[in-house]
């Protein structure tokens, strides 16, 4: 349980990390992948 929430932090900074990229890049494709994750809502 406890490698199971460490491993969800470094998730979020991997998609955070991700999103903002993109952001730069394509704002629309951003939102596509966060809705793909689930966290877009």
């Amino acid at each position: 349980m406890f490698h199971a929430s460490g491993a969800n932090v470094i998730d979020l900074q991997r998609i955070r990390i991700g999103s903002i990229q993109l952001e730069k890049l394509d704002l629309e494709e951003g939102k596509f992948l966060l809705t793909e994750t689930g966290i877009w809502k």
